[in-house]
């Protein structure tokens, strides 16, 4: 459009002489507001709402921009004044009606959604509404890597096998995902450091352990009418034989922070949801 606006200041002009540099400067400047507008308005993805002020600030009261006038919308000359606002009434063809997003919640949920739709709205509603499959990436790839060698090492040792740590090791290289890597130096690095988290699990976590009797639970319950369902890594008993739940992280944990980690988990979201299930 900013073609035309100067156009049509041209031929308003006279002949003998052409605009002047400071009418040239302010058509330009018009332009660029236009363009600006076009392009805020423009990013729209479903509805845009546009509003306007008398008073900004300041001694002069303000008038609605032309650009409304130029999209058709019908702004009175004459606005009648409610404490600082003003109500405008736009053609049927600009308005919309809300929909009904009931439809959208789904009947069965897991944890998982949950968690995705509070990190992003669009995130849910590309996973799960729109259904659009994501490529791996190096965490997914990792932390199913994990979660796979130990499920099978702690379904072993409920079969009362004795696994050393090599064989651990050895079930982790046979279960480690390539995919999702950007490059073998960043795969080698994952893989590396899964090792290391794996050592120290077997060194030291596992030790305080009992051999699970759950291992990779599913569940299905019903919350205000709605299905929730999830998996629960481990299910065994603690020292004094009360049920102890277990969900696995891929993350390193000094031996100072443990007892912080006890105290989150007992806020934590997940874990409260799978000790519903559980009772």
């Amino acid at each position: 459009g900013g073609g035309a606006g100067f156009a049509r200041f041209a031929a308003d002009e006279p002949s003998k002489g052409g605009p002047s540099a400071e009418d040239v400067q302010r058509v330009g400047h018009l332009q660029e507001e236009r363009r600006l507008f076009y392009v805020a308005a423009t990013r729209a993805s479903e509805r845009l709402f546009l509003s306007f002020a008398q008073n900004y600030g300041g001694v002069q009261e303000k008038r609605p921009s032309r650009f409304l006038q130029e999209l058709g919308i019908d702004v009175p000359a004459e606005t009648q004044k409610v404490g600082a606002a003003a109500e405008i009434t736009f053609p049927p063809e600009v308005r919309e009606t809300v929909p009904d997003l009931s439809a959208l919640i789904p009947k069965k949920f897991s944890y998982s959604q949950i968690d995705d739709y509070q990190d992003c709205p669009w995130k849910y509603r590309f996973k799960y509404v729109f259904k659009i499959p994501a490529p791996p990436t190096p965490p997914t790839s990792f932390g199913i890597s994990l979660h796979e060698t130990l499920r099978e090492f702690e379904l072993r040792r409920m079969r009362e096998e004795q696994i050393s740590l090599p064989r651990l090791l050895k079930i982790y290289q046979d279960h480690f995902l390539v995919e999702g890597y950007r490059d073998r130096k960043e795969k080698e690095a994952y893989l590396k450091r899964g090792r290391k988290l794996l050592t120290d699990f077997y060194r030291q976590g596992q030790k305080k352990l009992r051999p699970a009797f759950m291992v990779e639970k599913g569940f299905e319950i019903k919350i205000g009418g709605r299905t929730v369902s999830g998996r629960i890594d481990r299910i065994g008993r603690d020292e004094d034989g009360q049920i102890e739940l277990i969900d696995f992280k891929g993350g390193e944990t000094a031996s100072k922070e443990e007892a912080d980690l006890s105290k989150r988990a007992q806020k934590d979201d997940q874990l409260l949801l799978y000790t519903i299930a559980a009772r």
